[in-house]
């Protein structure tokens, strides 16, 4: 399994020089500079983007609309049978 760490700042300039050599549309000279080995660990790439993006997009489409509601109730006025020291979330 490959890790991955931050940018240090001894790799400042090397950022730096990326960035620019990005922004000038010098994308093949950027992307060799990555192959730079006090930088790898520390590059992601589009596919691991995405894949951190397919997992949030998965998490927020886990919608149950019964999570909880058997421990605390949601409701616009107090729930009937509403015990003293009971919650319920006023909607």
């Amino acid at each position: 399994m490959m890790t991955y760490e931050d940018i240090h700042l001894t790799d400042k300039a090397k950022w730096r020089q990326f960035v620019e050599l990005w922004q000038a549309g010098s994308i093949d000279a950027a992307l060799n500079l990555l192959s730079d080995t006090s930088l790898s660990g520390k590059v992601v790439n589009a596919a691991a983007l995405n894949a951190i993006t397919s997992q949030i997009v998965s998490l927020e489409e886990n919608d149950d609309a019964s999570f909880k509601q058997d421990i605390i109730k949601v409701s616009p006025t107090p729930p009937t049978g509403i015990k003293q020291g009971e919650v319920y979330f006023e909607t």
